[in-house]
């Protein structure tokens, strides 16, 4: 590969449009309802866009379904390792490439295996529906709240670890916490302490789980193998510390979503309810129209042409999933809710590094889904929902009105 930052002189884009979408979110929230609309201009008219940003590397965002796959998937020249981790220790698998991240990545598939899966729903199921009922027995609320702990919970079942609280108290910090598109020393410093309290959980489950194995995913990390040798501990918190940070904020955001475009939509629910079997597709629509990964980081490893326009080696690139999943040349009619479309889309990412977690993140929101549905005759949107403020995905209120059975 070659080195980061090389040749980055001999290209000029200081013409180049900057990415402007996050002014329109925090100023104008509900215009962004649909996100067909947040992104139509950059996908109409500036695909690809230059953000400078003081003291530190140049940041690239590309748009179109193409054009973000070509990023994803083009790892030589867009690679996820870097010189720097954004962390300030890479972080396993997400932050390293081919060979070795197809080793650590084979481990993390096996255990999101379907029949794996199938031993955590009960578990997931029971605490996921307790959370419901008591939903149904207000008439409704908030429910941003309760998409937020059920992952922390379920993340925590995995682990074989029964105290949340440092999790959430992680997830009020990380909201605070600078952007991925900033990488400055001050910036990579501020998320390495902000995810100091969620290592030092995981480094103490894995001491646990050596000394006294169990049936917990903690337990087979922790003693698992990569390319014929035993993983050291500190490579099991590493790949642990990922299922944290890819599973809880993912999911809560993938929940969320599907509630709201659930609520928005009672033909749907209607449909739904008297035919259970399309739940899972109708799942993968809400996430195409409500991604709950908004973009993820690469670097630029040599001078390479987007969409017409040369990203210059050493710059940050960033392909936003949220705008792929409602680019016309992917998705006719982008912006209408189709329960029936059964979309390829950008949600969980694309390539080698599409979220690992995304089968565990789906059996929640449709476990949720599904109570949802046993427990409500229909539920509907109460007020106008706050989204967070781009790029975090999902809602810092969402209230609905639910109808018991």
């Amino acid at each position: 590969m070659e080195k980061l930052g090389e040749k980055a002189e001999a290209v000029d884009n200081s013409d180049m449009p900057s990415f402007s979408i996050a002014k329109a979110w925090a100023s104008d929230p509900d215009r962004l309802k649909f996100s067909a609309d947040a992104y139509a201009e950059n996908l109409s008219q500036c695909p690809v866009t230059r953000t400078p940003m003081p003291g530190a590397a140049d940041v690239y965002h590309v748009f179109r379904a193409g054009d973000v796959t070509q990023v994803c998937q083009d790892w030589q020249s867009f690679p996820s390792g870097s010189e720097k981790p954004r962390f300030g220790q890479a972080v396993i698998p997400i932050e390293i490439d081919p060979p070795m991240h197809t080793q650590y990545r084979k481990l993390l598939n096996g255990l999101m295996s379907p029949r794996r899966l199938m031993g955590y729903e009960a578990d997931a199921r029971e605490f996921i529906e307790e959370g419901v009922a008591k939903l149904v027995a207000h008439g409704g609320g908030d429910v941003s709240q309760l998409c937020r702990e059920l992952p922390l919970k379920a993340f925590c079942l995995l682990l074989g670890e029964e105290d949340t609280s440092i999790l959430e108290i992680n997830r009020k910090r990380r909201e605070a916490s600078p952007g991925l598109d900033d990488s400055s020393e001050e910036a990579t410093q501020a998320r390495k302490e902000q995810l100091a309290p969620v290592r030092a959980m995981v480094r103490r489950r894995v001491e646990a789980v050596l000394a006294n194995p169990g049936d917990d995913l903690a337990s087979e990390v922790a003693h698992g193998e990569i390319d014929g040798r035993k993983m050291t501990p500190e490579e099991a918190e590493n790949m642990l510390t990922i299922l944290y940070m890819a599973g809880t904020g993912t999911t809560t955001a993938g929940m969320q979503g599907t509630l709201l475009r659930l609520a928005m939509h009672q033909d749907a629910q209607e449909i739904l309810r008297r035919e259970p079997r399309k739940i899972a597709a109708a799942i993968e629509e809400c996430l195409r129209l409500e991604s709950p990964t908004a973009m993820m980081p690469r670097h630029c490893a040599k001078d390479t042409e987007v969409d017409g326009h040369v990203i210059p080696a050493g710059a940050n690139v960033f392909p936003v999933f949220g705008a792929a999943n409602v680019d016309p040349r992917a998705f006719p009619e982008p912006e209408k809710f189709d329960i029936d479309r059964k979309p390829r889309h950008f949600a969980f990412g694309n390539g080698i590094h599409q979220c690992v977690g995304a089968p565990l993140g789906r059996m929640q929101i449709r476990v949720l889904v599904e109570s949802m549905f046993k427990l409500t005759a229909n539920f509907t949107l109460d007020g106008v929902p706050q989204r967070n403020i781009w790029p975090h995905s999902g809602f810092s209120e969402l209230k609905l009105l639910v109808t018991p059975v």
